[in-house]
C-alpha cells in the first residue's frame, strides 16, 4: 500500500477540435523514447520467460481526450515498399493482401505439466467493430472431424477506445526500434480488440493437442486448402518462395511426460 498519495483535479472550458488528442500524466520529466523502448523489451522478456505472450502496454499515465463531433486524426501510413526497396506498382503481383478478417494474435505453443495449470492470453484485433459472442476457442480433434470447444475457462473482455488507443501506442513504440532494419509494410491498427484469457487445470495427457482461437465459423478444410494454394501462387507471381502458414489463431498445447502423437503418413 502507498504512503504518499497525490490527488489531481483537470478542469477545462470552451473545448476545440485542437484539444482532442494524447495526453500524459507525469512525475518529473516525461520518460524518453529510448528509455521507454527499453522498458518494453525488457517487460516483454520478462512475459516470454514466464511462459506468457508480452502485453502491449501504453506509457504510463497515458491518456486522450475525444472531443465529440471532430474528425479523427488519421495516422500517416508509411511508403508501402517491398523488400528489396520497389514500390508496389513496381513489383507485378507483389501487392499485399487484406485479411480475410479479424487478426488472431496468440502464443503458439503452450506448455504444461501432467496434472498442472495453465493461464495464457490471445487478442482478436479488427478493422471493424468485433461481435464478442462470435469469438470462440475450439480443439482440433482430428483433421477429418468437426472441431470441438475447449473444456477449459475462456473469459473475454471487450478493450475501450482509450485501451485500444495504448495498445497501438505501445505497437509503435516497439515498431520504431525495427524501423531501420525492416522495411516490411506496417500493418494498419485495428479500430476493435477483444481479449481472451484461457485457464484450465488437472491438464491430462487428452489435453495435448492443436487448439485455434476463431471468429465465428472454423474454416473448412476445403476452403484453407484454396486459400493456401491461391496465397501460394500470389507468392510466386511476386518473385517470393511460398511462405507455409498455419491455421489463423492456431497453437498447440504440450503436456509433460506425454508422449508426442505422430503425424498420419500418407499412403505410398
Amino acid at each position: 500500500h502507498p504512503s504518499y498519495i497525490v490527488v489531481g483535479t483537470v478542469t477545462g472550458s470552451g473545448l476545440t477540435c485542437d484539444d482532442q488528442a494524447r495526453y500524459q500524466v507525469v512525475y518529473g520529466k516525461p520518460e524518453r523514447k529510448e528509455d521507454r523502448r527499453e522498458d518494453l523489451q525488457k517487460r516483454g522478456r520478462d512475459d516470454r520467460e514466464g511462459g506468457q505472450k508480452p502485453k502491449p502496454r501504453g506509457p504510463p499515465g497515458a491518456f486522450v481526450i475525444d472531443v465529440e463531433s471532430c474528425e479523427k486524426p488519421t495516422r500517416p501510413q508509411p511508403e508501402k515498399r517491398s523488400r528489396d526497396g520497389r514500390k508496389p506498382e513496381d513489383n507485378k503481383g507483389g501487392r499485399p493482401k487484406p485479411p480475410k478478417g479479424p487478426e488472431v494474435r496468440v502464443p503458439p505453443k503452450i506448455n504444461a505439466t501432467l496434472g498442472g495449470e495453465i493461464s495464457f492470453d490471445f487478442s482478436v484485433n479488427g478493422m471493424e467493430p468485433l461481435n464478442i459472442s462470435a469469438i470462440k476457442v475450439v480443439k482440433m480433434v482430428s483433421r477429418d472431424s468437426e472441431p470441438e470447444e475447449v473444456r477449459f475457462d475462456v473469459e473475454l473482455t471487450e478493450l475501450t477506445e482509450e485501451e485500444v488507443a495504448e495498445v497501438i501506442a505501445a505497437e509503435e513504440a516497439e515498431h520504431a526500434d525495427h524501423d531501420h532494419d525492416d522495411e516490411r509494410e506496417q500493418k494498419p491498427h485495428p479500430s476493435s480488440i477483444v481479449v481472451g484469457t484461457v485457464t484450465g487445470s488437472g491438464l491430462t495427457c487428452d489435453d495435448q493437442a492443436r487448439y485455434q482461437v476463431v471468429y465465428g465459423k472454423p474454416e473448412r478444410k476445403e476452403e484453407r486448402r484454396e486459400d493456401l494454394q491461391k496465397r501460394g501462387r500470389d507468392d510466386r507471381e511476386g518473385g517470393q518462395k511460398p511462405k507455409p502458414r498455419g491455421p489463423p489463431g492456431a497453437f498447440v498445447i504440450d503436456v509433460e511426460s506425454c508422449e508426442k502423437p505422430t503425424r498420419p503418413q500418407p499412403e505410398n
